[in-house]
C-alpha cells in the first residue's frame, strides 16, 4: 500500500509539472486502490494516502475533516499531512486550526526545532526529519512569515550529511519541502555562482 501511495504521489507531482503518466499505467485504478484500501491501511499510512488522493483531485474532504476532528489519533506527521490535505481541498480554516495545535509540540530555537510530540514511524516512512519536512511544507503554505518556517528550514539544512538526509525516502520529503520553500521565498531567483566537486577532482 505504501509503495502504491508513493508511486501515486510522485506521479501527481510530475503531472503538476507537465510530465505525463507513463503509458500502460492505469492511473484511475491506482487511485481507486488507495481509496478502497484506506480504511484497512496501516494507521501511520492513512494520512499520507489521504494527502495523495487530495493532491490527485479525489474527493476526500469528508474524510479529511473527520481525521482533523480526532487529532489525538494522529502523530505529528499525520496531523501535518491531514492539514495539507485540508488546505488542498479548500478547507484552510480547518488546516490552520490543526497547525495551531501542532505549534504546542514544537520547541523552537534560533535555528532549530525540536519535536515534543508523537511521531509516526513505519519502516522507511516517518521519523522526526520527515515530520519536520511536512511541517515546513505546511508552514510555508499557511504561515510563510512565521519565524518557525525559517527555523524548520535551518534545522533541516543542518541535518543533512553529504547532501542527503538519513535515507532516500527522507531525502525525497526534505527536497520536496525545500522546493516549496524556495518557490515561495523568491530565493529560487537568486543570482549566484557555485562550484561542485566530485570526489578528488
Amino acid at each position: 500500500y505504501y509503495l502504491s501511495a508513493r508511486t501515486a504521489h510522485l506521479l501527481a507531482l510530475a503531472g503538476e509539472r507537465g510530465i505525463p503518466t507513463p503509458a500502460g499505467l492505469e492511473w484511475e485504478a491506482l487511485l481507486g486502490y488507495l481509496a478502497d484500501g484506506y480504511a484497512e491501511a496501516e494507521p501511520a499510512l492513512r494520512p499520507y494516502a489521504l494527502y495523495v488522493l487530495a493532491l490527485s483531485g479525489r474527493y476526500v474532504r469528508a474524510e479529511a475533516l473527520r481525521a482533523a476532528r480526532q487529532p489525538e489519533r494522529l502523530g505529528l506527521a499525520g496531523r501535518a499531512l491531514t492539514a495539507l490535505s485540508l488546505e488542498q481541498v479548500g478547507e484552510r480554516a480547518e488546516a490552520e486550526r490543526l497547525l495551531a495545535g501542532l505549534r504546542n509540540y514544537l520547541r523552537v530555537g534560533t535555528r532549530s526545532v525540536t519535536l515534543s510530540g508523537p511521531v509516526e514511524s513505519w519502516y522507511y516512512f516517518g521519523g522526526d526529519l520527515q515530520a519536520k519536512a511536512l511541517l515546513l511544507m505546511l508552514y510555508r503554505r499557511l504561515a510563510p512569515d512565521s519565524p518557525i518556517t525559517q527555523a524548520l528550514a535551518d534545522d533541516l539544512l543542518a541535518a543533512q550529511r553529504r547532501g542527503t538526509w538519513l535515507d532516500t525516502s527522507t531525502t525525497g520529503w526534505v527536497l520536496q519541502a525545500f522546493a516549496e520553500y524556495l518557490a515561495g521565498s523568491g530565493e529560487g531567483e537568486a543570482d549566484f555562482r557555485a562550484q561542485v566537486r566530485l570526489g578528488a577532482t
